[in-house]
């Protein structure tokens, strides 16, 4: 990735994706989650049901990693990743 970071692990499944920020927070800036993340099956069907519903997307592979993130945003603004294991 592109920006700093670390991954916890539970013995071999990734629990919980640690994300660093570079820049100070403003004076009086409340603190916020920069995303959150679920673990699911059946990407195509997920994909097609936001492709059906016009929700904004992308499909991320995880370099070095069999796994596909699905990138969107709720209607609060927070980024949710939807992880897929890919078996290739």
């Amino acid at each position: 990735f592109n920006f700093p970071g670390a991954w916890l692990y539970l013995n071999n499944t990734a629990v919980v994706h640690l994300v660093g920020v570079i820049e100070e927070p403003s004076v009086g800036a409340k603190p916020a989650l920069e995303h959150f993340a679920f673990r699911a099956e059946g990407i195509d069907e997920f994909v097609n049901k936001l492709k059906r519903r016009g929700i904004a997307h992308t499909v991320d592979p995880v370099p070095g990693v069999p796994l596909v993130q699905v990138n969107l945003h709720d209607f609060d603004g927070n980024h949710i990743h939807v992880d897929f294991k890919t078996y290739e």
